[in-house]
């Protein structure tokens, strides 16, 4: 079994401390596709401050409890914030888009000085050696 935690850092920075409390996470990682995280914070829990301001959370995982590791793609955007201001336990709702999802709107265009290349990497600075048994 696995556990999840939380981690609040300043964009593209330093780390500002971990959520301790979400009632609720929801994080998927599909295969070939761009993951996200949904998750609920009390505005009164542990840690709430950290996000009043600008920040990227981190989901990381462990499987005792003592070492906690980070997937390359575990990053996300505190994009998106719902919740009711009369609600008495001060619930709010986060959708989180992932750093991919930025990189997919990136739009970019060739340099003028660089020529598309007609070889692949693989066999652009080896020569094929054929195999034993080949002709």
């Amino acid at each position: 079994m696995f556990d999840l935690r939380l981690v609040a850092y300043q964009p593209n920075g330093s780390r500002l401390g971990i959520l301790p409390h979400p009632p609720s996470i929801q994080v998927a990682w599909p295969l070939n596709d761009v993951p996200s995280l949904k998750f609920a914070y009390s505005r009164y829990a542990v840690g709430a401050e950290l996000m009043a301001q600008p920040c990227e959370i981190g989901v990381q995982w462990s499987a005792d409890g003592q070492v906690w590791t980070e997937n390359g793609d575990g990053r996300f955007f505190l994009a998106r914030r719902e919740g009711d201001q009369l609600d008495p336990a001060g619930l709010w709702r986060f959708d989180c888009p992932s750093y991919l999802w930025m990189l997919k709107k990136a739009v970019t265009y060739a340099h003028a000085s660089i020529a598309p290349s007609t070889a692949s990497a693989c066999t652009a600075h080896r020569p094929r050696t054929p195999r034993p048994g080949s002709s």
